[in-house]
């Protein structure tokens, strides 16, 4: 998916799919700031426990988990 921001409103949602329950949503641009913000959001629901994300690809998603949870490491 392309990495471009928009100003038109966007509801961003976080899902648990295994029991079919809406963990948090924002409604806003799609911007990076909102990313952030779901996250953020998303981060309070959850055990200590790092869960596995699944994106529809948009690299906002990519740096937000990246400043909650880790390092990126590039391999030869």
């Amino acid at each position: 998916m392309k990495n471009y921001e928009d100003d038109g409103q966007w509801m961003w949602v976080s899902f648990a799919p295994g029991c079919r329950l809406i963990l948090d949503f924002v409604i806003g641009p799609r911007k990076q700031y909102v990313a952030d913000k779901l996250v953020e959001l998303t981060i309070k629901h959850l055990s200590d426990k790092i869960p596995l994300f699944v994106t529809d690809g948009l690299k906002f998603y990519r740096d937000s988990l990246l400043k909650q949870f880790g390092i990126m490491k590039e391999f030869p």
